[in-house]
């Protein structure tokens, strides 16, 4: 995946697309990691059906920083999703690319504010609110 070039992608594309249909979720994972490199918008669709149907959670993450490489703002919206998601650096990604809405400021002060939530991220989430003027301090 680390050499993946510009001219790999339609090949990449087809068999990440294989590989989803046949639940090769590490085969899945390593191809969306290539389409990270090469970073182009025109995989943004089936970016989203991996980051959607994929049962490997990790791929997830993967999805997230390709969408993020190649500068599609369909990543805010998955960002937004992601804000719950179990791993919790797909959670920090989440609050990295998430636009503000009252949904994700209420989001991301409970990430914040949880005891039980990992440092990264709740250093990452207070970041967020301090940035947009949102720190609350108790």
């Amino acid at each position: 995946a680390r050499q993946a070039r510009d001219e790999d992608r339609i090949d990449i594309e087809e068999a990440l697309a294989r590989a989803l249909d046949e639940g090769e979720v590490y085969r899945t994972y390593n191809l969306v990691d290539a389409l990270a490199i090469i970073a182009d918008p025109n995989s943004t669709e089936l970016l989203v059906q991996v980051y959607e149907h994929s049962p490997y959670s990790r791929t997830r993450t993967e999805v997230l920083k390709a969408l993020q490489a190649n500068g599609n703002e369909v990543g805010a919206r998955l960002g937004e999703e992601s804000l719950w998601d179990c791993e919790s650096e797909t959670r920090d990604l989440g609050i990295s690319i998430s636009q503000r809405s009252n949904r994700v400021l209420l989001r991301v002060r409970e990430i914040a504010e949880n005891r039980f939530e990992e440092d990264l991220t709740q250093q990452t989430a207070r970041r967020w609110l301090e940035e947009r003027g949102e720190l609350q301090t108790k």
